[in-house]
């Protein structure tokens, strides 16, 4: 239902939030261990094949696995006000 209601907002005003929250997924197996092997493309795009750490974040129905750095600058960039306005957009 929240996907929904960001997809239906207009993409000018929504764009960082939408690219936030719906950055490109891909689908994956687990090893014979349990394991998920994370393809060298995304962990190149994540930046984690020289990260020191890896952040492991629930967005919505799925996780998604950042460079610690790279996650936390992600949260530093958008405010608590741009943040309050998509969510009284999204009726909260």
């Amino acid at each position: 239902e929240l996907a929904e209601k960001i997809k239906a907002l207009p993409m000018s005003s929504t764009r960082q939030v939408q690219r936030f929250l719906f950055s490109g997924a891909t689908e994956v197996e687990l090893d014979k261990q349990g394991r998920v092997v994370i393809s060298p493309k995304l962990r190149e795009h994540a930046g984690l094949t020289e990260a020191k750490s890896a952040t492991v974040i629930g967005v919505s129905n799925r996780a998604e696995i950042w460079n610690t750095e790279r996650w936390e600058n992600a949260c530093d960039s958008i405010s608590d006000e741009e943040i309050a306005l998509e969510m009284e957009k999204l009726g909260f």
